[in-house]
């Protein structure tokens, strides 16, 4: 494993040995790019013509950075560790199953918020574009369990857990 110092921030990239050498011979230097204030992914960009392109990192090193499908998903969710071994290809939505919870959640879970009029937990995912209900709990605890369950079943090897 090697490392990429990066241009506007303390942290380092993890690559894998084998992809450093052509990651030196781009000749760029790498950064963070930032959305809303946070680390979204790494990235450089090339000029090609006359227009200037972006090089998302871990697209270069899974060899689809001139095209925008497939997606390429963080295994674990850290846009800094580049290495093969944390990269998997996905569609949209695998892609978006393996997001932590969104920074307005109030419930704490993921995929789990108060339903005023049942006054119970309510679980909704999405599964393929489509929102789906899984259903209401008294307890956050049963809800849960319930949501692991929906989402190990739904989700497979994509699920991210709490």
């Amino acid at each position: 494993m090697k490392f990429i110092e990066l241009t506007n921030s303390k942290r380092l990239a993890a690559v894998d040995d084998a992809d450093i050498e052509r990651i030196i011979l781009l000749d760029t230097k790498w950064c963070v790019r930032f959305d809303n204030g946070k680390a979204e992914a790494i990235m450089s960009t090339r000029r090609f013509g006359r227009k200037r392109h972006a090089i998302l990192l871990h697209r270069f090193v899974m060899n689809c950075h001139h095209t925008t499908y497939p997606y390429v998903d963080h295994i674990d969710g850290n846009i800094f560790d580049d290495r093969k071994c944390n990269l998997r290809f996905a569609t949209f939505s695998q892609n978006g199953m393996n997001r932590s919870k969104q920074c307005n959640n109030t419930s704490g879970e993921k995929n789990i918020s108060w339903h005023k009029a049942t006054k119970r937990w309510s679980i909704k995912l999405v599964i393929e574009g489509k929102p789906r209900h899984i259903g209401y709990y008294s307890t956050i605890e049963s809800a849960k369990t319930a949501r692991d369950e929906a989402v190990k079943r739904f989700c497979g090897d994509f699920s991210r857990l709490n």
